[in-house]
C-alpha cells in the first residue's frame, strides 16, 4: 500500500501536466472558434449590425489577458486589423467607433503596426473630419500607454513618415493635430532618429508657421519648441543655420505680432526653448 502511495505521488505532478496542456488546448480551440465566428460577423456582406457586433466581439477577445488567447490573436492578427481597417472606412458611426476600438485595443500586441494603420487612415482625406480627429486622438493614446515600443527607431520613424503629409491637409483641424500628433512621436524617439528626421520636421513646422488659421499656428509653434527640447544642443548639428536664423526670425515676429493670443505665447515658449537649450 505504501509503494502504491508513493507511485501516485509521483505520477501526479504528470497528471497536473498532462490535464494543463488540455485545459490550454481546450481554451485555445474556443478562442480559435470564437474567433472565427466574429470575423465571419465583421465581413463587409453581413449587415451592419452583425458587422459591428462581430467587431465588439473582436474587442472583448483582444482585451482578455490570457496568454493562449492572446496566442491565438496573434496569430490571426493581420484578419482582424483587416477587418477593423475595413470598419473605420464605413460610413456608418455604429461600425467605425467599434473600428476604432478593436484597433485600441490590438494596440496591446503591435503598437507600431496599429499607429500606422491608423495614421494612414488619419491622412485619408474622403473619410468624414470627424472621424479623422477622433483617428488621431486615438494615434495619441497609444502613443502614450506604449512609449517604450514605439520609441524604436523603425516604429516611430515609420508613424512620423506616415504622419508628415498630413500637415498640409485641407482641413485645418487636421492639419493641427497632425503637428500636435507629431509632436508626441517626435518625443518618443532616439536621439539618432530623431536627429535622421528633424530636418523634415522643421520644414512642416515652418510651412504651418503662416498658415492663415491660428490654430494651426499654434500647432506649428508648439512642434518648434518639442524638437528644441528634444534636441537640445544638438539642434545646432542637425539644422542647418540658415534655417535655425529662419526659424527664430518667424518666433520672434510672431511671438509679439501675431494676432492670435495663445499662437503668441506658444511662439515666446519656442524661442525661449531655442536660446536657451540650442543657441545657449
Amino acid at each position: 500500500q505504501q509503494d502504491r502511495s508513493q507511485a501516485t505521488a509521483v505520477e501526479r505532478p504528470e497528471l497536473k501536466d498532462r490535464n494543463s496542456v488540455a485545459e490550454e488546448e481546450d481554451e485555445g480551440e474556443k478562442a480559435m472558434r470564437e474567433i472565427s465566428f466574429a470575423l465571419k460577423e465583421a465581413s463587409e456582406e453581413r449587415m451592419i449590425p452583425v458587422r459591428a457586433h462581430g467587431l465588439a466581439k473582436l474587442t472583448k477577445l483582444s482585451e482578455i489577458k490570457s496568454s493562449v488567447t492572446q496566442r491565438v490573436i496573434n496569430k490571426r492578427f493581420e484578419e482582424i486589423m483587416e477587418m477593423a481597417a475595413l470598419g473605420i472606412e464605413s460610413e456608418d458611426s455604429f461600425l467605425y467607433n467599434n473600428a476604432i476600438a478593436l484597433m485600441a485595443a490590438l494596440a496591446q500586441m503591435r503598437p507600431g503596426r496599429v499607429t500606422r494603420t491608423l495614421a494612414s487612415h488619419l491622412k485619408d482625406s474622403d473619410l468624414d473630419e470627424w472621424l479623422r480627429l477622433k483617428i488621431a486622438e486615438v494615434i495619441s493614446k497609444i502613443c502614450q500607454d506604449h512609449r517604450k515600443a514605439l520609441s524604436s527607431s523603425k516604429a516611430g520613424m515609420s508613424l512620423l513618415e506616415t504622419l508628415l503629409p498630413t500637415t498640409g491637409d485641407v482641413h485645418p483641424n487636421i492639419r493641427t493635430s497632425a503637428l500636435s500628433t507629431i509632436a508626441e512621436v517626435f518625443e518618443l524617439l532616439s536621439s539618432d532618429a530623431a536627429c535622421r528626421i528633424t530636418a523634415t520636421i522643421i520644414t512642416k513646422a515652418l510651412a504651418a508657421s503662416s498658415d492663415e488659421v491660428a490654430e494651426v499656428r499654434r500647432g506649428a509653434f508648439f512642434l518648434l519648441e518639442r524638437v528644441f527640447t528634444v534636441l537640445g544642443l544638438s539642434a545646432t548639428s542637425n539644422i542647418e543655420s540658415k534655417t535655425l536664423s529662419e526659424v527664430y526670425t518667424i518666433l520672434s515676429k510672431s511671438r509679439v505680432a501675431d494676432i492670435d493670443a495663445a499662437a503668441r505665447v506658444l511662439a515666446g515658449r519656442a524661442i525661449e526653448t531655442l536660446e536657451t537649450k540650442v543657441l545657449r
